[in-house]
């Protein structure tokens, strides 16, 4: 059992780990902020965890306390009289990723990233992702509820980025309307020829009543 002394010191080790990660990431922000993409070597930057999920969580917070607006007012004329309403753009993962000076693939490979056994490598990581997610998901649908965003927007977004509705079935329904445009030509072209044998048919009928007519004039 650990000690009040050994206790103190892990947790005084703690601070400072806490301490120097926020150091690194406030010199990291800083960089980008400046445009600095690489590092002094020429390389890009590695994707940093941390700073990934201070800045998911930020966004995350500032919805929970109603800081995340869906639009802003523009004041139109010098006295404030007219005012328009301006919809704002909700956190995307695409943002997010460039926030933390890497391309979304990067961001989202390194978020959902798993162990050899299937495991979630980063739980704190992934967590912050999907919760990020889903905030990008509310402000879609609630954006879009208090006419916001075009509902057309809405839908699109939602179905590819969110899931709203799942990719399988989109295709599916693709798939669908697809045959049924075959099946609506296939239809077409047996008609047609449904049209043509009956067309034969009663020439052939006709052909066949003339030749009677013809013989019964002959006889008489």
């Amino acid at each position: 059992m650990a000690t009040r002394k050994e206790a103190a010191t892990t947790a005084k080790t703690k601070v400072k780990r806490k301490a120097k990660v926020s150091a690194a990431i406030s010199k990291r922000e800083l960089k980008l902020e400046e445009g600095q993409w690489e590092t002094k070597r020429g390389r890009p930057y590695k994707f940093d965890p941390d700073l990934a999920i201070e800045k998911m969580e930020a966004a995350i917070n500032d919805y929970v306390e109603g800081k995340l607006k869906y639009y802003e007012l523009i004041q139109k004329d010098s006295e404030g009289k007219k005012m328009d309403i301006l919809g704002v753009a909700f956190p995307t993962i695409t943002r997010m990723a460039l926030l933390c000076g890497v391309d979304e693939q990067t961001f989202t490979d390194n978020c959902t990233a798993k162990n050899e056994d299937g495991s979630i490598k980063n739980k704190q990581l992934f967590g912050a992702y999907k919760r990020f997610k889903d905030l990008g998901k509310t402000m879609l649908v609630e954006g879009g509820l208090v006419g916001m965003y075009d509902s057309r927007l809405v839908q699109f977004l939602g179905n590819v980025n969110y899931d709203l509705v799942p990719k399988q079935q989109v295709e599916s329904t693709v798939e669908v309307k697809s045959m049924d445009k075959v099946y609506e030509e296939l239809d077409a072209i047996l008609a047609s020829g449904q049209e043509e044998t009956r067309l034969m048919q009663e020439r052939a009928e006709m052909e066949e009543r003339k030749a009677l007519l013809d013989a019964e004039n002959e006889e008489a």
